[in-house]
């Protein structure tokens, strides 16, 4: 019973971690290859000033939110063809200003996955970009049971130490 308590809880303070995450407007992102479809997560576009619904689009048509400058490294990132682990770009909001975002990117044999969040007016350095990595790493970390983030596809995108440990994985 005790045991059970104790999951409780840490399942009230990991849903009440992920909320404050999703209210923050970051979120999880995914590409598919087979549908060649991007999808945005709804805590994003509600943070650029759009209805709160996940953006799911073509990467042709989701060049229509990024900044010229920067649509083919974020093309680059969205479809796994990106050599680095993050990059930032800026999206468009719903009054049409620019919101500089930084993307993770995971890879993967279907597609390509990551999270994503707002970062500001203004990009960040990159020890301040390294600081924000190492930062949403240790927020995944510190979750006291084993953690798994999939995406919209049911791809399996981020983990943690815990489920490693259980599940003997080096």
């Amino acid at each position: 019973a005790r045991a059970i308590q104790n999951a409780g809880l840490g399942l009230r303070q990991l849903g009440q971690e992920l909320e404050q995450f999703s209210e923050a407007g970051c979120g999880h992102w995914s590409y598919d290859k087979i549908t060649a479809q991007l999808t945005l997560p709804a805590s994003l576009m509600s943070e650029l000033g759009f209805e709160h619904t996940p953006r799911i689009c073509a990467l042709r048509e989701a060049t229509a939110i990024v900044h010229p400058k920067d649509a083919r490294g974020a093309i680059a990132l969205w479809s796994g063809n990106e050599t680095q682990s993050a990059r930032q770009f800026r999206l468009r909001t719903a009054e049409n200003d620019w919101q500089w975002v930084l993307a993770s990117v995971d890879a993967q044999e279907s597609g390509a996955g990551g999270l994503i969040l707002p970062i500001g007016q203004t990009a960040l350095g990159d020890d301040r970009l390294t600081q924000v990595e190492a930062r949403m790493k240790d927020a995944i970390e510190s979750i006291p049971e084993a953690f798994l983030l999939w995406d919209e596809q049911g791809r399996l995108t981020a983990w943690n130490g815990k489920f490693c440990n259980i599940c003997r994985i080096p």
